[in-house]
């Protein structure tokens, strides 16, 4: 799998008991110098005002998105 990177739009999502469970989606607007941490605009996308969250990049997952 590719790594995530800016621009991507991706599935944000927690583990529970070791299980991933997807949550919100959004669009990667940047990431720590590191890359442990990526910036997700949750809103935009859906044609609100950005609302940027701080994600684990870890518990990232790509979506493909077709034209």
């Amino acid at each position: 799998m590719d790594a995530i990177k800016v621009g991507d739009m991706v599935r944000c999502g927690v583990y529970v008991l070791g299980e991933w469970n997807p949550m919100q989606s959004g669009r990667v607007v940047s990431q720590s110098s590191h890359g442990a941490t990526s910036y997700v605009d949750i809103m935009s996308h859906h044609g609100g005002a950005p609302w940027v969250l701080p994600e684990v990049t870890a518990h990232l997952r790509k979506i493909e998105v077709t034209a």
